[in-house]
Order: C-alpha cells, then structure tokens, then sequence
C-alpha cells in the first residue's frame, strides 16, 4: 500500500514538473526559441515517464529522474553562467521554484521507493531491483554529473573578466586584421555571421584551418564589435574541446534589434595572444575586418 501511494505521489510530481515547463515554454520561446523548444520537450518526456511509471516500467522511473536532473542542471546552468543568447536569470524566480521543490520532491520519493525494495529484496535474498535499477540510475547520475563539471570547468575567467572591460573606444584604437591575415596568423577563417532564433542570437561561426594556432586565440573569448559603435559580450565562457581542422567553431552572442541587425558590419575583437592584459591608453586587442551580418 505504501509503495503504491509513492508511486502515484510519483506521478503526480514528474506530470507536474512538465506542466511547469509547458506553462513558462512560451515566455522562454520568446527570450530564445530554442529553450521554448527545450521547455515543450521536458514536458513531453515528463509524460511519457508518467505512463512508464503508472505501468511499472523501469524505463518510466529512469526517464523521470533524467528529466529532473537534466532540469536541474539547466535551472543552475541558467542562474550561474547563463544560456546561450539569454541573460543570467534570476534564483528567486517564482516557477523556477517551484519547479525545483516538486523535482526535489520526486527525488526523495525515488530515494524512498529504492530504499523499500531494497530492505525487501534484502529480506527475499532477491537482488533484481539493484540490477534493474540501481545501475541505470547511475549512470544517468553520472553521465549528467560529468556533463554539468566539464561545462563549468573552464574556470579560465579572469580573460572572461578583462574583455567585459573593453569598451567601444578601445576598440576604436585596436589594430584590424584582414580575413587572409586572419587565416595566415591565427588559423581561422570567418564563415557566417547571421542573427537566428527570431533576431534573439547571433549566430558566429569559425572554420578551423591550423588547430594549433586557434587554439590559442580562441581560449580569448571573442566579443563582437557592432557598426564601430556598440559591443556584445558573450553571455558565457565558449568553450571547446579538441580542434580538428576543417572542423566549424560555432559561438553564439546575444542580440538586440537596437544594436544588431542584419545589415550591420560586425567585427570579431580579441585579445593579443602575447599581451593578456588590457591597460589604459592603449589597446590590447585587435579586430577582424567587417562583415555584413545576413
């Protein structure tokens, strides 16, 4: 009777956790389409967790805990470095809370329910739930673990910290490279610059010609110098992994239809490879030659 009380508490939290989500996917649509897409998504899988949990299933319970740790992860992602193309949100945001106490919540009962069929497969000597549901369970737990650490590894914020400084009149004063330069110096190449997600994102990508030299200026962190007059910096940290020429670095900048829009002559500014620090009086970075933004 217990189990079963748990089980429908169990339901009635991941349904809840999706309805959340259904009911806050159009304003977050209209901050960046994609996390309205991300939002109707959660509430689809929430469902689909409910009927697997209604009917017993494993595979219902492990779905259920990867929606609310994958919704946890998203809700600290979004309060801490931000999402791409978003404003870091605020912690005390009303359904944010909420969201989090009933995922919490189904949290604990998961714990509770694993706990019982525990002490009675300890009892029975029968060891089917550990195999069943112990192993997958960790793993989603790790896998989503890992991910959250190697996104918020790079802790390379003090370059982060010198680029917010920079203002329009130092990159007025920033020396400009051309696209070949670019190419030759640095090895990349500047391939689209387009605003996407109803004019909410700028979308910036690089092909990787020589890994070995955009490696070291892609650990700048690049900010968009817009029409010689207003600068975009990026809401956080572009990281990457290993770079393979021929291989496209994307990056995405937020966007305002005041400042950004197509038309514009956007460059990307960095900071010089071999002077990390921005002084007064001069620039320390450089900025690549114009393109237009499609």
């Amino acid at each position: 009777m217990k189990t079963k009380i748990l089980q429908w508490l169990a339901i009635l939290m991941i349904v809840q956790v999706g309805l959340v989500h259904f009911l806050t996917a159009q304003q977050q649509y209209d901050e960046a389409v994609y996390m309205g897409f991300l939002f109707i998504g959660n509430f689809s899988v929430s469902l689909l967790a409910a009927y697997g949990i209604f009917r017993q299933k494993p595979w219902g319970w492990i779905l259920g805990i990867a929606v609310v740790l994958g919704s946890l992860a998203g809700y600290a992602w979004s309060r801490t470095i931000g999402m791409p193309g978003m404003e870091v949100e605020a912690w005390d945001e009303p359904m944010g809370v909420i969201s989090m106490v009933v995922e919490g919540s189904f949290l604990l009962i998961c714990l509770a329910l694993f706990l019982s069929a525990r002490q009675t497969a300890i009892e029975t000597g029968n060891g089917w739930f550990e195999q069943t549901y112990l192993a997958p369970m960790a793993i989603v737990v790790m896998m989503i673990f890992f991910s959250i650490v190697i996104a918020l590894g790079d802790t390379s914020k003090s370059s982060m910290a010198n680029m917010n400084l920079v203002q329009a009149d130092d990159l007025l004063r920033a020396s400009q490279l051309t696209n070949v330069e670019l190419e030759e110096k640095y090895g990349v190449q500047i391939t689209q610059v387009s605003i996407t997600a109803l004019s909410s994102i700028v979308d910036v990508r690089l092909k990787i010609i020589d890994p070995q030299k955009a490696h070291l200026l892609l650990d700048k962190h690049p900010i968009l110098f817009v029409d010689n007059q207003n600068v975009i910096h990026p809401p956080h940290l572009h990281t990457h992994s290993e770079l393979k020429a021929g291989k496209i670095f994307v990056m995405f900048f937020p966007a305002s239809k005041a400042t950004i829009h197509p038309g514009s002559h956007i460059s990307l500014a960095f900071e010089r490879v071999d002077q990390p620090l921005f002084t007064i009086g001069q620039s320390n970075s450089f900025v690549t030659e114009p393109v237009i933004v499609k």
